[in-house]
This record gives structure tokens, C-alpha cells and sequence, in this order.
């Protein structure tokens, strides 16, 4: 019977993911497969399987709520990519084989840094501003074997859905050398396609841009077509926003002042912390040290941020952070 209630619960994971896996903890997650004819390759399959899950239990905890609801299949396959590159550690807890069900059970630690830096890179922490952007159909050169859908007007409007469904606003549009004020235009070609991989090349261009920006994107032929297409919309974001942020001068200068700290490690474990917080803390500096306190200069990306209350939100070691005065810009914390 427990056996029958364990796969219960699996299959109920699968379709809701519990809201109980916090910031910085530990993940338990398990997985049930039914074994193919090659057994090795069937229970390596079943352990990538639990890190994606796991991966996506923890990004549940950061991500915006709305964006990974919508986003829950395209993050998913991103995470199916390379699962090992977001786990810091991980223990095996149960393995069980009965008949051709093999249940696995692990104990995962992702690397909570990397995991919420790659979110805000792909758009799913939000956006306190966004770019328009408008993509153009899809240059294919035609290729034998290619076995992909060749209108270019297709691709563009199926980017150009993903971006929507990630809240930025696009459309697709005729080619043209028209240069359209404040958005961003993708020129796309799909330069191979031979083989088992399908490889994307792309232009992006803008009023403020002195040149073209580019960049290439391989995918796996075996991937869908609207998948591809969610995997490119990922690219270009973490792409475009950087440009978007540099050229809006989004930023605003705060000197942080972290006192009644006299350890140096605790005062650059606060500087880690910060340099965490990928899409809203653009940079931060060592600007003076004193005794027990360090100041820092700190470059806010989001122009409407209530510094004071996120800086409170955050941890540092363990210890939360307790401003005790503001300034104008210039911020005084500690840590309690």
C-alpha cells in the first residue's frame, strides 16, 4: 500500500508543484519510471529527471508566479538542457526496484546564486520595464534533409507568441531597413539544419545601438518546433535586457553602510548576497572600509525599487538585515 501512495504523490508533483520548497533549503523530491529494455539508460533517465524537478520546485519559490505558471513547460525543457549545472550537491535516499516500476528518491541542494541569476536572466523574476520588440520573419537557407517547417513567417510569430506569453511586448513584421524609435528589431536566420541540430543566427538592432548585436543558438532537432521556438525567446531576452538597461540609463547610485560588522567575511558574504540579486542590483562596490563598517556603492537597476524595504527582505549568513537610517541615497544597515 505505502508503495501505491508514494506513486500517488509522484504523479500529483508532476502536475503541481508543492509552494513549501524555500530559498537556501534543501529540496526532497522523488520520481517513478517504468524500466525500458536498457535499464542503465532508463534509471540515468529517471535521475535527470528528479533535478529538473527539484530545479523547478526551487524556482517556484523565486520565479514570479504568473510567468512560471505560463512558462512552466518551456522552463522545464531549459532545465533539461544541462539539470547537473544548478545542483550543488545532491544524496541518493531511496532506490527501490519492483518489477519494471523503479522509484528514486534524492536529497537536493541547487546552487541557489546561479539558479536565481539564470531566472532574472530569462525573464522570470519580471520586468519592472520592458522593451518593444519586433521580429521579423525567419531567413531559412534550404537545406537537404532539413526537416523543419521553412516559412519564416511562422518562426517570427511563434517567438514572437513566447515573448508575449513572458509579458513583453512584440509583433512580428515585414523585413525592412527602417529604423523604428525605442524597439528592438530580430533579424533571424536558420543558417544549418542538417543532421540532429538546427543552429539559429541573430541580429539585433536598435536607434541607440551603434552596431548590430549577434549572437548563434544550436538547438536539438529531436526538440519540438513551438519548444525551439520557446528556447529562442529565452536567448533573445537574455540578450536584449542588458542592452535595454544600458541604453534607458536605468540605474540609480546608493551608498550602503554596513555597521557594528567587524568581520570581513561577514561583510563580503553581504557583498555576494547583493551581487545575487541579478535584474535589480546592477553592481556593487567597496567604496570605504572603517572600523566595523564597510561602505559600499551600490548600482540599482529598477528605477521604482523601495531600496530600504528589499534590503530588509534579504539574509546575509543567516541574519536579516535591519535598516536604521536613510538618507536620501545613502543607506545605513546591520545585521541582527
Amino acid at each position: 500500500m505505502r508503495y501505491y501512495q508514494k506513486i500517488t504523490f509522484v504523479l500529483l508533483a508532476l502536475f503541481c508543484l508543492p509552494a513549501w520548497a524555500q530559498q537556501d533549503e534543501v529540496i526532497l523530491v522523488d520520481h517513478t519510471i517504468t524500466l525500458s529494455g536498457d535499464v542503465i539508460a532508463s534509471k540515468q533517465q529517471a535521475y535527470e529527471s528528479v533535478l529538473v524537478k527539484a530545479l523547478l520546485m526551487a524556482s517556484q519559490s523565486i520565479a514570479s508566479p504568473e510567468l512560471f505558471q505560463s512558462n512552466y513547460q518551456l522552463l522545464r525543457e531549459k532545465f533539461a538542457e544541462d539539470p547537473k549545472s544548478y545542483v550543488q550537491d545532491y544524496q541518493y535516499l531511496e532506490r527501490t526496484t519492483r518489477g519494471q516500476q523503479y522509484y528514486l528518491k534524492l536529497k537536493v541542494d541547487p546552487k541557489w546564486i546561479v539558479l536565481k541569476n539564470k531566472l532574472a536572466d530569462w525573464g522570470f523574476l519580471g520586468f519592472q520595464s520592458k522593451p518593444n520588440i519586433q521580429v521579423e520573419p525567419f531567413v531559412i537557407h534550404q537545406k537537404e534533409h532539413q526537416k523543419i517547417t521553412t516559412s519564416g513567417e511562422y518562426w517570427s510569430s511563434k517567438v514572437v507568441s513566447h515573448l508575449r506569453r513572458m509579458s513583453l511586448p512584440a509583433k512580428t513584421v515585414e523585413a525592412t531597413s527602417q529604423v523604428v524609435p525605442n524597439t528592438y528589431t530580430v533579424q533571424s536566420k536558420i543558417v544549418r539544419s542538417g543532421g540532429q541540430k538546427v543552429e539559429f543566427a541573430f541580429l539585433l538592432a536598435h536607434p541607440k545601438l551603434a552596431s548590430k548585436q549577434q549572437f548563434v543558438l544550436t538547438l536539438d532537432k529531436t526538440t519540438n518546433e513551438d519548444m525551439m521556438a520557446g528556447l529562442i525567446t529565452l536567448a533573445l531576452i537574455e540578450n536584449i535586457m542588458p542592452l535595454w538597461f544600458e541604453s534607458q540609463g536605468n540605474q540609480r547610485v546608493y551608498e550602503v553602510r554596513l555597521q557594528n560588522v567587524p568581520q570581513y567575511a561577514l561583510q563580503q558574504e553581504f557583498k555576494k548576497v547583493m551581487q545575487s540579486q541579478r535584474g535589480i542590483v546592477q553592481s556593487i562596490e567597496d567604496k570605504k572600509y572603517m572600523r566595523g563598517a564597510t561602505i559600499f556603492q551600490v548600482h540599482i537597476l529598477q528605477e521604482s525599487l523601495d531600496l530600504a524595504r528589499f534590503l530588509i527582505s534579504l539574509q546575509v549568513s543567516g541574519k536579516k538585515i535591519e535598516v536604521v537610517e536613510q538618507q536620501g541615497r545613502i543607506v545605513a544597515i546591520e545585521l541582527r
